[in-house]
């Protein structure tokens, strides 16, 4: 079975309801991820294509000052991720994801907001 890894970046993740969301989201949905709180916001999502999908609309429906799929990926397995697991720095998520042999989805989750290559969609934020 094929199951897919999702890259979201958000200008910033501060608010502690949307904190919240982020985990929420993925509990319920059945997903694993990998979060960075604060400036920048990142998000790395696996889990079966249907749940991740599910998940992308679910943040993306939260008001941000941006939001973005960043790309996608595709693994044969969801051992690389056992759970929600918060990191402190984008230092730290490159060093999670280079230990899960994973260091491409840094490179698609840490690209610049002008280079992302995949639909994204921009709300005005709430202030």
């Amino acid at each position: 079975m094929a199951f897919t890894i999702s890259a979201l970046a958000m200008h910033h993740i501060y608010d502690e309801a949307k904190q919240r969301a982020i985990v929420d989201f993925a509990s319920a949905l059945n997903v694993r991820e990998l979060y960075l709180f604060g400036k920048p916001g990142r998000v790395v999502v696996l889990g079966i294509p249907k749940d991740v999908r599910a998940y992308e609309q679910s943040i993306r429906r939260l008001h941000w000052q941006k939001c973005f799929v960043m790309g996608h990926d595709v693994t044969d397995s969801m051992e690389a991720f056992t759970g929600f697991h918060e990191v402190c720095s984008e230092e730290a998520l490159r060093l999670e994801l280079q230990r899960r042999h994973l260091h491409h989805v840094f490179e698609l989750v840490s690209r610049s907001f002008n280079a992302r290559k995949t639909k994204d969609v921009v709300v005005p934020s709430n202030g």
